[in-house]
């Protein structure tokens, strides 16, 4: 398979209009492409942030069954 970081880039050139992209795994790897300065304290925790938890969290579903 190709690696991460050439993924990013053919979205970008495919997508001009994208700023940045972001990219979390459960295992804990946070990456931006394209890359800029990012001020962090040395323990961030990307899984964590709103953003993540909702992206992972189950989201309860309504369901109607009609007979």
């Amino acid at each position: 398979g190709r690696d991460l970081n050439s993924v990013l880039a053919d979205n970008l050139k495919s997508n001009p209009g994208i700023k940045w992209q972001y990219f979390s795994s459960e295992e804990g790897i946070f990456t931006v492409f394209p890359a800029h300065k990012f001020h962090c304290k040395g323990n961030y925790e990307h899984r964590s942030r709103p953003v993540y938890v909702s992206a992972v969290r189950p989201q309860s579903k309504h369901i109607v069954v009609m007979v």
